[in-house]
């Protein structure tokens, strides 16, 4: 089951690595879909666009609690949409380059406090590191 906005946001993001622009049309909606329903299904309302070179190729709406007045027109407020923009980044360059996320902040950055030591890039990903 997926647990987060990481979640979502990674799976679409691996799904779209491997599609060129020239190959929007091999772009797997059915699979973004499941992945999509599977996380929507946690949320009162949810909208997510695919979009490449400024051209929407998937886009889809769900939740448990959509009215009439819920599409995928719908303005929502979203916030801490960086964080899932980060999020998609750190995929796609574990994907690509074998970024290690269980790699602790620190060896990356020396310069940081001690406290982060024993935090990886997956628990600052998480928001599961204890760190404020």
């Amino acid at each position: 089951m997926l647990v987060s906005r990481f979640s979502l946001g990674a799976a679409l993001a691996l799904a779209l690595s491997s599609c060129a622009p020239a190959q929007t049309a091999d772009f797997d909606r059915a699979a973004a879909q499941g992945l999509f329903d599977e996380y929507a299904a946690q949320f009162p309302a949810l909208n997510a666009t695919v979009m490449r070179d400024g051209e929407i190729i998937w886009e889809a709406e769900g939740g448990h609690q959509r009215g009439a007045e819920d599409s995928v027109s719908t303005d929502y407020n979203f916030y801490s949409i960086a964080k899932m923009l980060t999020g998609m980044a750190y995929a796609r360059l574990e994907h690509r380059t074998g970024l290690d996320l269980n790699r602790t902040a620190r060896s990356i950055d020396p310069s940081l406090p001690e406290a982060y030591d024993a935090v990886t890039l997956r628990q600052l990903l998480c928001h599961s590191s204890g760190i404020r």
